[in-house]
């Protein structure tokens, strides 16, 4: 997870999931929900997910670029989907940060062209 700015609430949690089985969207978010919940107390909520393979960043000994995601995120919640990153030369496959930016994009455009909108209202792709 990393965080996501909101208009409402300043920042919201947004989760990349890369699920090893086949589990409905819908489910994995009222899941992945859930933990938030649970975890950070009741006025936490998930400001969006994204699920699929293949869309997080690693090093080669498998720690999560999460620096990675955050800037792709704010960069698409400013319209800028293209802007690049600087990526650390540990980074075990490039390629997996073209694939994130695709679906990032890909969420901010199923979620309308408001990009500021309430993280309840942005939801999961």
């Amino acid at each position: 997870m990393v965080p996501i700015r909101d208009s409402l609430k300043g920042r919201l949690p947004f989760a990349f999931v890369h699920p090893r089985s086949e589990v409905p969207s819908e489910r994995l978010f009222k899941e992945v929900q859930r933990k938030v919940r649970g975890e950070i107390g009741g006025i936490a909520s998930l400001g969006g997910m994204i699920q699929g393979s293949r869309i997080i960043p690693k090093t080669r000994s498998g720690k999560t670029l999460r620096r990675i995601m955050r800037q792709l995120l704010e960069n698409a919640v400013d319209g800028n989907f293209d802007s690049a990153v600087e990526l650390p030369t540990t980074i075990e496959d490039a390629e997996v940060v073209d694939n994130a930016r695709g679906r990032i994009r890909e969420y901010f455009e199923l979620a309308g062209k408001d990009l500021q909108k309430s993280g309840e209202a942005r939801g999961k792709i």
